[in-house]
């Protein structure tokens, strides 16, 4: 899984609404992507006060659930037309990633299912794991974050971004996702791999007395 290699920035190209369903479910694409930012500053801007850091980590909480209720909603309205077309391209984009090893290729149609449904988290996943296996990391980053707020339990999300924020050298936070791996599904091939991850870095702490052994996707 998650294999870096030379640097490549993917675009998706522009998109124009079709209705005012497809308007609404861009529009909520479109607060995912700054979302995330303004909630982790406004709960960290309480500083050292106790009670205006829980107060923060409130709204954080509050914030949070309206935001994952308006994806709910947005999504609800796309077609199953779309719904549909979106599927056969994520599938399809996995097959070009995985079977004929068409990055480029496999890129484009996640992109195209996304048009289509911006909220399929495969097709985020498939993106995100194809951004970084061409070296674009932190755009890697960005589309395994969306499509974990699309859908918090995704396991193979939260590992290919562990496998991620492991290679940038933010280890505890790839332990984090790899411990939500775990959670979100303990039996699946990407849990294992986990369980791996955590139970290497666990030994070679204990080697040297602090510190972190590398993660290894």
């Amino acid at each position: 899984p998650a294999r870096f290699g030379i640097m490549v920035h993917i675009e998706a190209p522009p998109i124009e609404p079709r209705g005012p369903a497809e308007a609404s479910a861009m529009l909520q694409a479109a607060i995912l992507q700054q979302g995330e930012g303004r909630l982790l500053a406004a709960a960290a801007s309480g500083g050292g006060d106790g009670s205006a850091g829980e107060a923060n980590a409130a709204v954080l909480a509050t914030s949070a659930a309206r935001l994952q209720a308006a994806i709910t909603a947005a999504a609800a309205e796309i077609s199953d037309e779309s719904r549909r077309a979106a599927d056969a391209r994520s599938a399809l984009g996995q097959a070009l990633a995985e079977q004929e090893g068409d990055l480029p290729g496999a890129a484009a149609e996640f992109c195209q299912a996304l048009a289509e449904n911006p909220f399929h988290a495969d097709a985020l996943c498939g993106l995100g794991s194809v951004m970084g296996e061409l070296g674009d990391l932190d755009g890697a980053i960005t589309a395994f974050r969306r499509a974990l707020q699309v859908q918090p339990r995704h396991a193979l999300t939260h590992f290919y971004l562990g496998a991620a924020l492991g290679r940038r050298g933010d280890v505890d936070g790839a332990l984090l996702e790899f411990q939500a791996v775990v959670e979100c599904d303990p039996n699946c091939r990407a849990a294992e791999l986990a369980r791996a991850n955590l139970e290497a870095v666990a030994r070679a702490d204990g080697e040297v007395g602090g510190g972190h052994a590398q993660v290894v996707p």
